[in-house]
C-alpha cells in the first residue's frame, strides 16, 4: 500500500486568452476542479493502477464535500482521513498565461495546517509505518513533518512545494531527530533556499532532485551529481502537476524496481504527458508510459 499525507484542494485556475498583463483584467478561460499536490500524487498512482491510502482532512462545506466526493471517485482509501467542523476548504487560486505557464498564484491550506498535526499523526503512525511508501507535501506544518521524518519507518518522498514552504522543509530537517527522506524534489529558486541554509546532503535526503523547467534535471545523491537534459515537449497546455507528475513517476519507478537512470526518463515522460493536457492528471498516463 502507497500511502500520500497532504492537501486535497479546490483549484481555481484561470487562463489568460492573449498576453497576460499585470494589474489589469485579462480575458480568460476560467476552470474549477479538485487538486493539491498530494491529491495529484494520489490520483497520478491511481492511474497508473496502485492502491493508495490518502491521509488528508476535508472541510464540512460543499467544497469540502466536493473534494471528498472526487476522492471516493478515485477510490482512494480514506480510512485514516477526516473531516474538521465548522471549516473552510483548501482553495488553490492560480493564473496562468496564454502559454500555459503559471504566472502567480495563491493558497489557503489553514485547515490543513491548523488540524493535521504531529497528534492526528501519531494517532495512525502505525498504520502508516505499514506502508511501502510515503509522499508527502509541504501543506503540512513543520512540527508535522517532523515528526514524520522522526517516526516513519516507510521510506519517504516529498516535493517542497513551493519557495514560501521551502523555508518549512528546512526547519522541519533542523526539527526532526533523525532526518528520514528517501526522496526530495525541488526547483531552482527551492533549491538556493536549502543551500543558504547549509544543510548537509546527508541530512537533507538521499536523492535529491532539482528540476530545472527546459534545461532538465540535475540529480544528487552522496556520490553523484550529473545532469539529464529535457526531453521533447510536443504540446505543453499547462505546467499545472507537471512537478508532481515527476515525483509520482519516481514512486511508481521507486517500487516498481526500475533501475536507474532509467526512472529518470520514466519521471520525464510523466511531466510531458501531464503539460499535454489541461487540469493536472493525464487520465491516458498509464498508456503513455506503460509498458516500459
Amino acid at each position: 500500500m502507497l500511502t500520500v499525507i497532504g492537501a486535497v484542494n479546490i483549484d481555481i485556475v484561470a487562463t489568460a486568452k492573449a498576453d497576460y498583463r499585470l494589474q489589469d483584467s485579462n480575458p480568460a478561460s476560467v476552470n474549477v476542479s479538485v487538486g493539491g499536490v498530494a491529491m495529484n500524487y494520489a490520483r497520478n498512482l491511481r492511474v497508473l493502477g496502485e492502491q493508495v491510502r490518502f491521509i488528508t482532512l476535508f472541510a464540512d462545506d460543499a467544497l469540502g464535500a466536493m473534494a471528498k466526493n472526487e476522492c471516493e471517485q478515485w477510490q482512494l482509501d480514506l480510512s485514516l482521513s477526516a473531516t474538521v467542523p465548522h471549516s473552510r476548504a483548501n482553495i488553490f487560486v492560480g493564473i496562468n498565461n496564454h502559454e500555459g505557464d503559471l504566472e502567480a498564484a495563491a493558497c489557503d491550506v489553514e485547515t490543513l495546517e491548523t488540524h493535521l498535526t504531529r497528534e492526528f499523526l501519531a494517532e495512525r503512525i502505525d498504520e502508516i509505518n505499514r506502508s511501502e511508501l510515503v509522499l508527502l507535501d509541504t501543506n503540512l506544518t513543520a512540527d508535522a513533518i517532523a515528526y514524520l521524518l522522526d517516526h516513519c519507518t516507510a521510506p519517504i518522498m516529498m516535493d517542497s512545494v513551493s519557495t514560501a514552504k521551502t523555508q518549512r522543509l528546512v526547519d522541519s530537517l533542523r526539527l526532526a531527530q533523525t532526518p528520514h527522506l528517501h526522496t526530495l524534489k525541488v526547483n531552482e529558486k527551492e533549491f538556493a533556499i536549502i543551500e543558504q541554509a547549509q544543510l548537509p546532503i546527508t541530512h537533507i535526503a538521499q536523492h535529491l532532485y532539482i528540476t530545472l523547467g527546459a534545461d532538465g534535471v540535475r540529480y544528487k545523491s552522496n556520490n553523484i551529481d550529473t545532469h539529464f537534459p529535457a526531453l521533447k515537449a510536443e504540446q505543453i497546455v499547462s505546467t499545472l502537476g507537471a512537478g508532481d507528475a515527476f515525483l509520482s513517476g519516481l514512486a511508481y519507478a521507486y517500487i516498481h524496481h526500475i533501475p536507474y537512470p532509467n526512472y529518470i526518463a520514466f519521471s520525464q515522460r510523466a511531466s510531458l504527458a501531464t503539460m499535454a493536457v489541461e487540469g493536472t492528471i493525464n487520465p491516458q498516463l498509464k498508456d503513455i508510459l506503460l509498458p516500459l
